[in-house]
């Protein structure tokens, strides 16, 4: 998967998309369910999937929703064209954008989402600070430490945030619920919040 390092907000850049979805793909894919299952998302009202990769939680939330209008946003244009291929419903769109410069109004979306784009960007506070910003409801993240050779976590936590409760800095604490220490853990984690274990 060729990569390089912009100078711009966000550190990451990739420009396969076929290739993140071997590599990562397949497993957003499975965390995607159980994410959305944690987030429990009002019944309707608009969602922003941030740093959508290729577009597994997105497509989640829009078949779970069919009535809702799903947005995914990407900084990689060649994820973004890969999501786009893969969009089966029509109330999912997706865009090129900043994570950390998200071009939306205040309060817009009914809930906000992102699976792994804290991993990739230069300043996961700007991008909380961003996401929190875009909702009027809650925002959900999962930031692993690592991503191994094969796809899972190495290490991490699942957070939340909401507009009336400020966020500060993006680490182990009150923004953070769970803790996720070991490799393989965060499905688990994601499973057990689901089925309200923990």
């Amino acid at each position: 998967m060729p990569m390089s390092v912009p100078s711009s907000p966000s550190s990451y850049h990739a420009s396969d998309g076929a290739a993140y979805e071997r590599f990562l793909g397949r497993w957003t894919g499975r965390l995607a369910p159980l994410l959305v299952d944690v987030a429990r998302l009002p019944d309707d009202g608009d969602v922003l999937d941030v740093g959508c990769g290729t577009g597994s939680l997105a497509l989640e939330v829009a078949r779970r929703g069919p009535d809702r209008a799903v947005a995914g946003v990407d900084l990689s244009e060649p994820y973004v064209a890969f999501a786009r291929t893969r969009r089966d419903t029509l109330n999912v769109n997706f865009k090129r954008c900043d994570a950390a410069e998200l071009p939306f109004t205040g309060g817009q979306f009914a809930a906000v989402l992102a699976q792994l784009v804290l991993t990739f960007v230069a300043d996961a506070n700007k991008v909380v600070a961003q996401m929190v910003r875009v909702t009027r409801g809650e925002a959900w993240w999962l930031r692993p430490s690592g991503i191994s050779a094969g796809g899972s976590s190495t290490s991490g936590f699942l957070g939340h945030g909401c507009r009336d409760r400020p966020i500060g800095r993006v680490r182990r604490g009150t923004d953070c619920l769970h803790p996720l220490e070991s490799a393989g853990c965060l499905a688990g984690t994601l499973d057990r919040r689901r089925s309200g274990r923990d």
